[in-house]
């Protein structure tokens, strides 16, 4: 098995629900703003399946937490445009996931939102 399939499986089986289950149970939103930064730092890295993992659980935090998760929206769909830059069809297909995602959770398209 592959170093970066061993990796992903972690994050998916691991990572994620603690993730998830901290973000639903913590008293501030503070805290979710800044698991959230710190997993916005880690999709400009320059390793693609860090850069993967960080984007994939952070349309899955939405997801999963819901509208306690707004709080982050600014700061998220502030970067979603650098994921445009990346010629990799896995970053676009969790960049896809990840704008459909907070697309479901504001009840309306991201380009509406934004004017």
């Amino acid at each position: 098995m592959r170093k970066d399939s061993n990796f992903e499986i972690f994050v998916k089986k691991n990572l994620l629900p603690c993730l998830i289950a901290y973000s639903k149970i913590v008293s501030s939103e503070i805290n979710i703003v800044n698991l959230n930064a710190a997993l916005l730092k880690e999709s400009r890295s320059d390793k693609i399946i860090i850069r993967l993992a960080s984007v994939y659980i952070i349309s899955r935090l939405f997801k999963s937490v819901g509208v306690r998760y707004l709080c982050c929206l600014p700061d998220t769909v502030s970067i979603l445009d650098e994921f445009y830059l990346y010629e990799d069809e896995r970053v676009e297909k969790y960049r896809y996931f990840l704008k459909q995602s907070i697309e479901e959770l504001i009840g309306e398209k991201i380009e509406d939102y934004l004017k």
